[in-house]
């Protein structure tokens, strides 16, 4: 009896071709029909539920998407030429890390499962397993190796322990971006004369992964592994017709200035504020109609399957828009709290101060909006309810600080909203940290 390789014995981890494209699906487009749940239903105005419950039973069952909604790290496009042929369809095992690809597109399939099952947890961690087998295998630095590093960040900073997410994931986050520097996807490849495929899935990979490295360091406090400086990658054609991700790359270049600020051993000047809140004024208005902050909520984005995909990435590019303003005006909005507590309105940095406050009240309804369209697949990810908590911080800070604003009592409305979406999504744990940090001083403050 011959043999076996590794990676032959790797790929008996592998499930029927046909369970794999429904895993697959679960990553990039489709799950399977799962309707609004009451704590979603709540989240709606009394006339959609109403219109909701006279709907034909097939708008009922319409898709709903997850990671592809917004990440291009792995394109659906090459999918089939790149990772389902060489596994299923090729007399030669295919590369370990072509393996360790596919293995965790299946673990995140598995991860946005809704029935949410014991064996499909139980799948999760027999992919996540073999996906860490096979890349013991070969660890040479290559283009695959980085979306390799991405995929697994997004698994790690997806499971159970939603407030550690960010800090178990950083350091794989780091390691690709090293990988990034060491093979120079930060340049661009029209210097090399590649095949325009080539350059173009080059430009995505990086863009993708630098954005999600600026993203967490903001988000961490922490700066970003390359610098603007050494960065002269052009922005990808993808073919999206949307233009979203090319939105967010754009974007990316305004949060890499806040992160570069936010680092400063020594503040930078409040003109500076100005001036990049002023890029995010005219980023906002340069964004085509239909991805734009203008566009009202309709029933069609809950039954369509293509308005639903196009409402979940306005939202989530508009949310991106408001984590940026938040992350820059949030430590001005504290010193605006601690030197004029009476009434941070008379601060001559009010304008941080209102606009960390509008920049909460909005993420707190797009966090709400999102929940009613998309219930678990956005219950199921960290970044949501890890920005919707520092808003609620925010908020809770100025109720406690400066409770005779005469923003306070709204601000005290908004607070509400935002801990009841932990307690709709059933976090009672974030409730309770929330609580902890209000409930005696608001009590005391009256």
């Amino acid at each position: 009896m011959a043999q076996m390789s590794v990676e032959e014995i790797l790929m008996t981890y592998l499930p029927l071709e046909e369970d794999a494209r429904e895993l697959v699906d679960l990553y990039y487009r489709v799950s399977p029909p799962a309707f609004l749940d009451m704590g979603s239903m709540l989240l709606l105005s009394s006339a959609l539920r109403t219109s909701l419950y006279t709907l034909p039973i097939w708008a009922k069952g319409a898709e709903s998407q997850t990671f592809g909604w917004f990440t291009n790290i792995v394109p659906l496009s090459g999918f089939q030429a790149k990772y389902i042929d060489p596994v299923y369809h090729s007399s030669t095992p295919p590369s370990s890390q072509t393996l360790t690809v596919l293995f965790l597109v299946l673990a995140l399939g598995t991860v946005m499962d809704p029935t949410h099952s014991q064996s499909a947890e139980e799948l999760t961690y027999a992919y996540i397993t073999a996906a860490r087998q096979s890349l013991a295998l070969d660890m040479s630095h290559s283009v695959t190796l980085v979306q390799i590093c991405y995929l697994y960040v997004t698994f790690v900073m997806n499971g159970r322990k939603d407030t550690a997410g960010g800090e178990i994931g950083w350091p794989y986050l780091r390691a690709g971006m090293a990988i990034v520097e060491a093979i120079g996807l930060h340049r661009d490849p029209a210097q090399w004369d590649l095949p325009i495929e080539d350059a173009t899935e080059r430009r995505i990979i990086f863009w993708e992964i630098h954005g999600y490295d600026v993203l967490q360091s903001i988000a961490l406090g922490r700066g970003q592994c390359i610098a603007d400086h050494s960065i002269d990658c052009a922005l990808p054609d993808d073919g999206d017709e949307t233009q979203f991700h090319r939105m967010a790359y754009t974007l990316t270049r305004i949060w890499s200035k806040i992160n570069e600020r936010q680092i400063r051993i020594i503040p930078s000047p409040y003109t500076d504020v100005i001036d990049i809140d002023d890029s995010l004024n005219q980023y906002e208005r340069s964004l085509p109609p239909h991805l734009s902050p203008g566009v009202a909520p309709s029933l069609y984005d809950l039954t369509n399957p293509s308005r639903k995909r196009l409402a979940f990435r306005r939202n989530m590019l508009l949310m991106y828009l408001t984590e940026a303003r938040m992350a820059l005006h949030r430590g001005w909005f504290v010193r605006a709290l601690k030197e004029y507590p009476n009434e941070p309105l008379h601060s001559p940095q009010s304008r941080s101060f209102i606009n960390c406050l509008e920049s909460c009240r909005t993420l707190i309804g797009l966090v709400r909006s999102m929940l009613a369209l998309h219930d678990q697949q956005i219950n199921r990810r960290w970044h949501f309810f890890f920005h919707l908590f520092s808003a609620c911080a925010c908020l809770a800070a100025c109720v406690i600080r400066a409770p005779r604003s005469e923003l306070a009592p709204a601000v005290m409305s908004e607070l509400v909203s935002g801990i009841a979406l932990f307690q709709i999504a059933g976090r009672d744990e974030t409730v309770s940290q929330l609580f902890g940090l209000t409930d005696d001083r608001l009590n005391c403050n009256g």
